[in-house]
């Protein structure tokens, strides 16, 4: 579960398998800086 204050304001990619990736997300916080979160394979 991801906190509150943490919480994306937007979400480009949401968290999901991808052919590139098992586990990848982009997001962009309330600030927004974007983040993109990519799990090892």
């Amino acid at each position: 579960m991801i906190a509150p204050e943490i919480r994306s304001k937007a979400t480009m990619m949401p968290l999901d398998r991808y052919e590139f990736s098992t586990g990848y997300s982009w997001v962009a916080d309330r600030f927004g800086v974007s983040w993109q979160l990519n799990l090892p394979q």
